[in-house]
């Protein structure tokens, strides 16, 4: 992990830019929420959560990657557990309108709240289009995005192609949910925490490098899951009985 976090280009807009750098604390609590669930420690679980949150609203989304890792690996779900992420989350929600006047800052309000419904389905589609070719291939880069044209048909390649991408590998988390959970999770990571910045809800911000801070561990969570299941596989297959 270390040595992809040194080597992922797009985390440099995460890194160097002043507005970017809420994603490093917001990953940083986020990631020690979901170490904590994982060695139950419930009391250090809430509380980083919540600092998470104080980092970025983007963290909503850990109880949620929590949640799929109980269903994928068949764990007791704590229903109380949620409970308490859910006031959590309505005290931040309280506390960003007592200090914003409001749900949404004044600058986060943009281009896309003019489209409808369906070429904002087309946006999100593009937009994470963009993110899984910059996981990839994080190239070129630049710190700002307004260049890029809005989907106006879903017939072009640019709504198309990261379609069928998406599919493909939605696919693949239904096939593997079962056999392969570790692969599921790594894949189902990516799109539950890149969620909140994928244009659903406009931020301001059509994309951003630095969104992909926290959603990029899927690929080090992938490579793990792979490597687990092809050794345990081996381990399986070493203890066959020889045939005479």
């Amino acid at each position: 992990m270390a040595v992809f976090v040194l080597a992922f280009l797009a985390y440099a807009n995460a890194i160097r830019l002043v507005v970017g750098r809420t994603e490093l604390p917001a990953a940083f609590f986020g990631l020690l929420t979901f170490v904590c669930y994982l060695h139950d420690r419930k009391l250090a679980v809430f509380a980083f959560f919540f600092l998470a949150l104080l980092s970025k609203e983007s963290a909503v989304t850990i109880p949620a990657v929590i949640l799929l890792y109980e269903y994928l690996f068949r764990k007791r779900v704590g229903r109380w557990a949620y409970v308490i992420f859910a006031g959590l989350v309505l005290a931040y929600l309280a506390l960003r309108f007592a200090v914003l006047g409001g749900f949404a800052a004044m600058h986060q309000t943009g281009m896309l709240d003019q489209q409808d419904v369906f070429r904002r389905a087309l946006t999100v589609i593009k937009v994470l289009g963009y993110y899984l070719r910059l996981l990839v291939i994080p190239w070129p880069l630049t710190p700002d995005y307004s260049a890029v044209p809005l989907p106006v048909s879903a017939l072009t390649p640019g709504v198309m192609l990261p379609l069928a991408v998406i599919l493909v590998l939605l696919t693949v988390v239904w096939k593997l949910r079962s056999t392969a959970g570790a692969v599921a999770f790594a894949i189902l990571w990516f799109f539950v925490t890149i969620l909140p910045v994928s244009n659903v809800i406009s931020i301001g911000a059509f994309l951003g490098e630095r969104f992909l801070y926290l959603p990029s561990l899927s690929l080090s969570l992938l490579a793990a899951g792979v490597m687990y299941h092809a050794l345990a596989r081996k381990a399986r297959e070493g203890e066959r009985p020889r045939e005479p």
